[in-house]
């Protein structure tokens, strides 16, 4: 499993209190967003930027819960738990940007939005060992910045995508090496074996008569 270094309790904390003041204005954009709708002296509150806001602040909470699961053992409760926020924080700001995908202003912003939801996302799966998985959602975030033509963001993905496709090719291959080198020796053991029992070296043993011996 990937793992992050936050080598100091004080990076940690930092970051807990970073979560924090994000949780903090994700609920003051929530009570801006409802005054906006009941009183008249709040008309001049865009309720679409509050909530545009509301769901960034969601996926930057999200992000900050995942850099804490890497810094912690994995499978403990802790861990888990920080999992479980990072994905229930993404699935808020994903509502938040459906719910206005069809606000015409806003439409650009939606989509970089769910970009930036899925490349965190991938980020997560990546940290669980979902290569495959993290690999095909970075895939769709870089396909809609290509969309909206964010070049840096695509420039930053495919970097992403190039390295862990090089990992998982690496990987492959060590893979490969080990299995060769397993049938490498079972090859020299069998051959061993046989001039065993080939005792004039013609090489003309019956391989019924030596497989039975082998077996035996």
């Amino acid at each position: 499993m990937s793992t992050s270094n936050l080598s100091t309790a004080s990076e940690r904390a930092s970051l807990e209190e970073a979560a924090k003041g994000i949780q903090t204005a994700i609920e003051k954009y929530q009570v801006l967003h409802k005054l906006s709708k009941l009183y008249i002296h709040f008309k001049h509150v865009n309720p679409v930027d509050v909530r545009l806001n509301e769901a960034a602040c969601f996926v930057a909470l999200a992000s900050i819960k995942r850099l804490l699961a890497e810094a912690t053992p994995p499978q403990t409760g802790k861990h888990l738990a920080y999992v479980a926020e990072a994905e229930h924080h993404l699935n808020s700001a994903k509502n938040i940007y459906n719910d206005l995908a069809f606000h015409a202003p806003s439409q650009l912003d939606t989509k970089r939005g769910m970009a930036t939801i899925l490349q965190e996302v991938g980020s997560l799966r990546y940290f669980q060992d979902k290569h495959a998985d993290a690999q095909s959602v970075w895939a769709e975030a870089c396909g809609m910045y290509e969309d909206i033509g964010d070049a840096p963001a695509v420039a930053s993905l495919r970097k992403k995508m190039d390295a862990l496709r090089l990992a998982h090719d690496i990987q492959a291959y060590k893979k490969t090496l080990l299995e060769r080198k397993g049938e490498n020796r079972e090859r020299d053991a069998i051959f061993k074996a046989f001039q065993k029992f080939d005792k004039d070296n013609s090489g003309s043993h019956m391989p019924s008569r030596f497989w039975s011996r082998w077996e035996s």
